[in-house]
């Protein structure tokens, strides 16, 4: 698609598509991010609109993934999980610990 991506260009784009595919524009079911443009298509369109679930948990992680005490606390994983990597001795003595508690190797 060439034109701007406003939601009155891609609804046209979507009917013209509808139509050259031979659907009607009534059974159609838009699947769609959160973005306005998508909304107003779907309004001007008339479209069933159902907004991905996959992108607004996506969204929802990556939001959560940057809040002070969940980034604090990644740091610490990355940190623990750094020194296990680099030192033979303790991803040695960790491996006896955990074979004592019946636990596999990860």
């Amino acid at each position: 698609m060439d034109d701007s991506h406003t939601g009155a260009n891609m609804c046209e784009f979507l009917k013209a598509a509808a139509d050259e595919w031979g659907i009607e524009t009534h059974d159609l079911v838009l699947v769609t991010d959160n973005a306005s443009n998508m909304n107003v298509a779907a309004e001007l369109g008339n479209f069933l609109h159902v907004r991905c679930y996959a992108h607004i948990l996506n969204l929802a992680c990556q939001r959560a993934l940057k809040l002070p005490a969940v980034a604090r606390l990644l740091d610490q994983v990355r940190r623990i999980t750094a020194f296990f990597h680099r030192s033979t001795t303790a991803s040695h003595v960790l491996e006896q610990k955990q074979a004592l508690l019946g636990k596999q190797k990860a």
